[in-house]
């Protein structure tokens, strides 16, 4: 863990389709480091998409890491972080992906 600069923090955002592991998620992640703050955690990948196409609301926060889940419903993964890339709404080391039963080509491609 190691100690960090004061003010020093990461902001991050989480999107997983199974309400308990994005939970779970985020909770571990808040106990790992004091660094890191959940910025948002989200269900839905429309939004998800809404919020880093669009911008977020004036309240959110805008998030500098992505942990999502590549098993969703309606829309994988793969091609959430398309549209994130192909947007430009991040560059392509701060999505980090959970539980894949992909190929390793098809998670290179995204």
């Amino acid at each position: 863990m190691g100690e960090k600069q004061s003010g020093f923090h990461i902001d991050v955002g989480i999107l997983d389709n199974d309400a308990c592991a994005l939970e779970m998620i985020s909770l571990l992640l808040r106990q790992r480091d004091a660094a890191i703050r959940i910025g948002w955690s989200d269900t839905n990948a429309q939004y998800t998409l809404e919020r880093m196409v669009f911008g977020p609301l004036p309240d959110a926060v805008t998030v500098k890491v992505i942990v999502l889940d590549l098993a969703l419903n309606g829309i994988s993964g793969i091609d959430v972080c398309r549209q994130i890339r192909r947007n430009r709404c991040l560059s392509a080391d701060k999505i980090t992906r959970l539980k894949s039963w992909y190929s390793r080509c098809e998670l290179v491609r995204a």
